[in-house]
């Protein structure tokens, strides 16, 4: 509200927009979350996983749009860029609700966040079934 009134942005109309920035910020999370479970179940074969977290953490920022924008990237490793699942958290949902991804690019953008969603939730199983079978406990 503080940044529309000081440099006077425009807000999106009530409908479409708000429903598919919305919907994308909800599958932006669930992006997050399975990054997160995919970073902690690698842990599980080390002992500090402060630099998993913090490489983690860089590649979404720098991967995801959040320190450059993604039109930034050479256009070859921009399209690349563009594939993976990190523009999911941040970029896409906000690309859509200031328009930068066109009313008819919006399905392919949200289908994307979906297919990365499935694709991350099966690593993230079979890094679950395997971190499962190295789990050794001890006590009683």
């Amino acid at each position: 509200m503080i940044v529309t009134l000081l440099f006077g942005l425009t807000l999106p109309a009530l409908g479409w927009p708000w429903l598919a920035f919305v919907v994308s910020m909800l599958l932006g999370f669930m992006t997050a979350f399975l990054l997160d479970l995919i970073t902690v179940l690698i842990g599980s074969w080390t002992t500090e996983t402060t630099g998993l977290f913090h490489t983690k953490g860089v590649l979404v920022s720098i991967l995801g749009g959040r320190y450059v924008p993604l039109w930034v990237f050479p256009p070859a490793l921009g399209q690349v860029v563009l594939l993976l699942p990190f523009r999911g958290v941040g970029y896409t949902p906000l690309a859509i609700f200031v328009g930068a991804i066109a009313p008819a690019d919006v399905p392919a953008a949200l289908g994307l966040q979906c297919v990365w969603i499935v694709i991350l939730g099966a690593a993230s199983r079979l890094l679950y079934a395997a971190a499962a079978r190295k789990l050794s406990i001890q006590g009683g």
